[in-house]
C-alpha cells in the first residue's frame, strides 16, 4: 500500500517518513499507519498541516489520531484527512499514528 501525504509550514523543508499499514485488508481487518516528519530547515517551523492521500477505497477512522499535539483540522474527506501539527524546532521531529480502513 502506497499513502502519500502533503506537508504545508511555510515553504521550509520537512522530510516525511510514512509506515504503512501492514495488515489491512478488504472488508476485514483495520490497521494502523505512522507518520513522522522532520524539520531538516535551518529555523523553526510553525502552522504545519499534514494531508493523507490515502489510496482508493482506504480511508481515516475519525478520532484515532494520536500523537502530541496533533488534531484533526479537515476531515470531511476521509480519504484525504488533514491534520494540524506542532510547531518544529531545528532539526526536531514529530510522529502520530492513525487507524484506517477499507471499504468493501
Amino acid at each position: 500500500m502506497v499513502i502519500g501525504s502533503e506537508l504545508s509550514g511555510q515553504g521550509n523543508k520537512l522530510s516525511i517518513q510514512i509506515v504503512p499499514p501492514k495488515n489491512i485488508s478488504i472488508c476485514g481487518i483495520n490497521d494502523t499507519t505512522t507518520v513522522q516528519v522532520y524539520n531538516i530547515s535551518v529555523g523553526t517551523i510553525s502552522g504545519i498541516k499534514v494531508t493523507l492521500n490515502l489510496p482508493p477505497g482506504t480511508f481515516y477512522i475519525k478520532g484515532t489520531v494520536k500523537g502530541t499535539s496533533i488534531s484533526e483540522s479537515n476531515i470531511s474527506n476521509l480519504n484525504q484527512p488533514i491534520f494540524n501539527a506542532p510547531n518544529l524546532g531545528i532539526a526536531t521531529n514529530f510522529y502520530f499514528r492513525v487507524s484506517l480502513t477499507s471499504a468493501c
